[in-house]
């Protein structure tokens, strides 16, 4: 097994994902707001393409080698799913009341529940998205890990099978998805795929021309990192209006993750400050927490709203092009739908924070390290010297020193070769998502999944 500290890791990249996780939440948080009427953040749905990239440039540069060398597919698939499923049956758990009280206990809440309990809730089953709305990814994300591993493992590491969904994927998403590339529960898979291939493809390139990976000085990767962040600005601004823009956003997305992974700009070096690395490493956890803490916070304006006969929620399309749906107006003020974006988007965190310190603690009172071994994880901490160091320091060195104890929260920032070969393997935190994330047609107006156009609802 290749220890840590032999394991290179794309740490700019592992940021680029947390910061993505944060504008998909700011998304989905339906404010009235300064920051909801941001170009940028009103098609920050689109950030969900740049995880299904990355997810399949980092399980290609982990798994591909090592699938197409034996490595079983069984194997694979459930390490893949010990990643996503724990936090996503947490989740899944707490929508069910949420969903009930709303709704009530009708037939389709145990469809909901039935698909979601066996990740088949992404695949055109249902007829909207129920429970947490955005498990859709992660149900299109497993599909995706078990398309890799079957293809690999029959054909070997032959780029042209990838070439398919690329082909296909912008067609169909352009012409026959109903949302074009806001697809979700219906054409969710499509959509993954076509990133989740790009991200394949944009591995093997890599691999195979070293000009890709050739540095250009510092200066020069300084500027190729600054263009390469002004040009996913500019274009996610512009792209959400116009459905050959949004088919192409994955391309854009492939092109960062390139630059990027050469990590040798001063971009780069603030992507990799401590602070970064931690929003990195909690992407997942922000990513299927941040609708719980909507719920919440819907529920609790709800009870203010009719206790003092005041109103907090307004019928309003926020994103162009889209049916209105019920956001929240705290008296019409952008200032305090700003404060209250924040606020919810702290709450995340808090709700991040607690649910990594209880997996930690239980995993500690085990006396047993993330990796299956005896060591626990404050052994391995005093091992690493991490003990008494700031919180700055502490998260600095849990991604480069301690990656073991830093499993406990949701997932590793590496994973380990687990004895096939010896070449060190190369990646970021890929417990996805999305990991990330979806768009406004999850968009949801009551507590759980209340009605956003004719294509969605509540459970009914």
């Amino acid at each position: 097994m290749a220890s840590a500290e032999n394991v290179t890791r794309y740490h700019a990249l592992d940021s680029w994902r947390g910061i993505c996780a944060c504008m998909v939440a700011l998304f989905h948080f339906d404010v009235i707001s300064h920051l909801s009427f941001l170009p940028l953040t009103r098609h920050a749905y689109l950030f969900v393409d740049f995880f299904f990239v990355l997810s399949g440039f980092v399980i290609a540069s982990n798994y591909r080698s090592r699938l197409a060398d034996g490595f079983g597919t069984g194997r694979f698939l459930v390490l893949r799913l010990g990643r996503i499923y724990p936090l996503h049956l947490v989740t899944l758990l707490l929508f069910i009341p949420i969903d009930a009280a709303k709704d009530g206990i009708r037939p389709n809440l145990l469809q909901a529940i039935v698909t979601n309990v066996l990740l088949l809730q992404g695949l055109g089953i249902n007829p909207q998205n129920w429970l947490n709305f955005a498990s859709w990814s992660i149900s299109t994300e497993f599909a995706a890990y078990a398309i890799f591993a079957v293809v690999v493992s029959r054909i070997g590491p032959a780029i042209w099978p990838w070439l398919l969904p690329i082909m296909v994927g912008p067609a169909v998403l352009a012409t026959i998805s109903p949302d074009g590339m806001n697809a979700t529960y219906d054409y969710g898979l499509v959509r993954c795929l076509y990133g989740f291939a790009l991200g394949v493809v944009c591995f093997d390139l890599r691999e195979r021309f070293p000009v890709l990976r050739a540095r250009l000085g510092p200066s020069g990767e300084t500027w190729l990192e600054a263009a390469s962040v002004m040009l996913v600005v500019f274009y996610v601004s512009v792209a959400g209006s116009n459905v050959i823009l949004q088919v192409a956003s994955p391309m854009v997305f492939t092109l960062v993750v390139l630059v990027f992974a050469r990590e040798a700009g001063a971009v780069s070096r603030r992507l990799t400050a401590p602070s970064m690395l931690m929003i990195g490493t909690l992407t997942y956890s922000i990513y299927m927490l941040h609708p719980l803490v909507r719920a919440v916070v819907r529920a609790i304006l709800m009870v203010v709203e009719r206790l003092g006969h005041m109103e907090l929620f307004v019928s309003y399309a926020l994103s162009s092009g889209h049916e209105p749906t019920k956001v929240v107006s705290l008296n019409g003020s952008l200032w305090l739908g700003d404060l209250l974006q924040i606020a919810m988007l702290l709450s995340t965190g808090a709700a991040v924070g607690c649910n990594l310190s209880l997996r930690g603690r239980a995993r500690a009172e085990l006396g047993q390290a993330p990796d299956g071994s005896a060591q626990g994880c404050r052994s391995a901490q005093r091992a690493a010297g991490l003990r008494h160091l700031t919180w700055q320091d502490r998260a600095l060195g849990y991604s480069r020193q301690s990656a073991a104890c830093l499993d406990q929260f949701h997932g590793p920032l590496v994973e380990r070769d687990e004895g096939i070969g010896s070449k060190p393997v190369a990646l970021v935190s890929d417990d996805t998502i999305g990991e990330i994330t979806p768009g406004i047609k999850e968009r949801q107006s009551g507590l759980g999944c209340g009605p956003v156009n004719n294509r969605i609802g509540g459970i009914d």
